[in-house]
């Protein structure tokens, strides 16, 4: 089991909204290295909550960790439709 505390910077900004995704995903990048299509919230700087996808891989020299990079891409407007057709589907069968 990964622990993904020690993998964390002590003084890293916090943007993310869910704790939980953010020790999955520092436990699979110390993993297998990998993130595909991961998806998470983040709060943007005026304080409302976008949903995304991280895409990340890390970079090593000698084994050793160097640095990730890192796409993200925002879905929020997806995700929105997505919830407003499932209350549209609800509301037209119950």
């Amino acid at each position: 089991m990964c622990d993904a505390r020690a993998a964390r910077p002590t003084k890293q900004p916090y943007f993310h909204v869910d704790q939980d995704v953010v020790d999955q995903i520092l436990c699979t990048l110390s993993g297998t290295g990998k993130l595909l299509s991961y998806p998470a919230r983040l709060r943007a700087k005026d304080g409302s909550v976008k949903h995304v996808l991280i895409n990340s891989n890390v970079y090593t020299r000698d084994g050793q960790f160097v640095h990730t990079r890192c796409f993200t891409s925002c879905i929020s407007e997806l995700v929105y439709e997505q919830l407003r057709g499932e209350l549209l589907r609800a509301r037209r069968a119950g």
